[in-house]
């Protein structure tokens, strides 16, 4: 089987189409990023907080109630962001393995790990809702190790293109 080129060597119409997709996801990465820090999920607390809802013992002196996020809501959020954010990170994985930078090995590495982390995190906000707060440890930790790297692979790729 034949393997494509670098991206660097792909016609000039395939990396202005690559540099739009690019730019569409990192905008819409950052929106979804700065969701976290508006729905106070940015911190173990926060992300127990609006997963679980307040304790009863708290109804009655809280500023604000905050309810147990929904079965529903929370199986919508999960269908949505595990397929959405799968096929972005498949698709920005398969471009960055034609970067050419670092060693196969690595790029098959740095690659898969945003989905692994995905998945990893998704499990643990299920159990972070309905078995244990303290489950928003391993959130934090899948968002950890998601976050930078995805970030990494998107700026290998555009410094790539520009090549």
């Amino acid at each position: 089987m034949n393997e494509l080129p670098p991206i660097h060597q792909w016609p000039v119409a395939y990396r202005r189409l690559v540099l739009a997709f690019l730019t569409v996801v990192l905008f819409g990465y950052g929106v979804g990023f700065a969701n976290l820090f508006v729905t106070r999920q940015t911190s173990p607390r926060g992300i127990a907080l609006n997963l679980r809802g307040l304790p009863e013992s708290d109804l009655e002196t809280a500023e604000e109630i905050v309810i147990a996020k929904p079965l529903r809501e929370l199986i919508i959020t999960t269908h949505n962001h595990l397929l959405g954010l799968a096929a972005v990170f498949v698709l920005v994985g398969f471009l960055f393995l034609h970067s050419g930078v670092f060693s196969v090995r690595w790029r098959m590495v740095l690659a898969v790990e945003p989905l692994l982390s995905l998945l990893f995190t998704f499990v643990a906000m299920w159990l972070t809702r309905f078995v244990d707060p303290r489950f928003s440890y391993v959130v934090m930790l899948g968002g950890f190790l998601t976050h930078p790297v995805f970030i990494f692979q998107l700026a290998v790729v555009f410094l790539t293109l520009r090549k």
